[in-house]
């Protein structure tokens, strides 16, 4: 320090910052209210923040670079990562904070926090389990075969259609579908159905316009479908029996991805 000079007062603050980083929280005087990033156990990142009389807190949030209170420019995500379920608008370093407030015990809390993308899983933890489709999930009446070669339904495609999943719900081992057609309508039933083929000696493999086709011989198998080419049209939904006559009872249908 330069003989009766005084360091100016960013200068000072830049150096208690500095501090605060390689070593935690120190008893250096600071701006009440100021935040600062610091170091936490297992090399993660949390914030401290200067308390009324001028020194530095304990430092908390700790949780991955980015994932929530490492800002120093202030805003709500800034100190704990609360706030909802993103942590607030704390700053540009702030990010998304999760939804357990203060970090702690990531990846075992029971919360989605310390940069976890799921509860517990994803980020910094291991991965998510996938996704389980369940009968709600559907966007139309669920097709299953059962005594039938095939059974369907329609589907109007919205203008923007969102990315969709064929899904096998048991692993009976027919086929899961969409397509653009059905079958025809046949005796005194008005309706168009595929398995209208089958009532007049046909297959409907034989028949089908498929978008695309899965078979059902695991439980929860999916197949992500692109439908922007279908926007503002009616496409089909089904389930049908392997060449061989196998798969009745294949229960299938199409959902919005998860």
């Amino acid at each position: 320090m330069l003989a009766g000079k005084t360091l100016p007062l960013f200068l000072f603050v830049a150096i208690a910052c500095a501090s605060a980083e390689d070593d935690g929280p120190v008893s250096v005087k600071c701006v009440p209210g100021e935040q600062s990033s610091c170091a936490c156990p297992g090399g993660l990142t949390g914030v401290q923040v200067c308390e009324s009389d001028g020194t530095y807190g304990a430092c908390s949030s700790c949780g991955p670079p980015g994932s929530g209170g490492t800002s120093t420019s202030g805003g709500s995500g800034g100190l704990s990562g609360a706030g909802g379920t993103g942590g607030g608008s704390g700053g540009a370093a702030g990010g998304a904070g999760g939804t357990g407030g203060v970090c702690s015990s990531p990846c075992s809390n029971g919360l989605q926090d310390c940069g976890e993308t799921g509860v517990d899983c994803g980020g910094p933890c291991a991965a998510c389990p996938p996704a389980k489709y369940v009968i709600a999930d559907c966007w139309t009446d669920t097709p299953r075969n059962g005594s039938e070669d095939c059974d369907d339904g329609s589907i109007p495609i919205p203008s923007s259609p969102p990315v969709a999943v064929l899904v096998c719900l048991n692993a009976k081992g027919g086929v899961n579908y969409l397509a653009t057609n059905t079958g025809p309508a046949v005796g005194s039933d008005p309706v168009q159905r595929c398995d209208g083929w089958e009532k007049t000696g046909l297959k409907a493999a034989d028949n089908l316009n498929y978008i695309a086709k899965l078979t059902c011989d695991a439980e929860q198998k999916t197949l992500v479908v692109d439908l922007s080419a279908y926007a503002g049209k009616t496409i089909y939904v089904g389930a049908h029996t392997q060449a061989d006559g196998t798969g009745h009872g294949t229960i299938g249908c199409v959902a919005k991805k998860k």
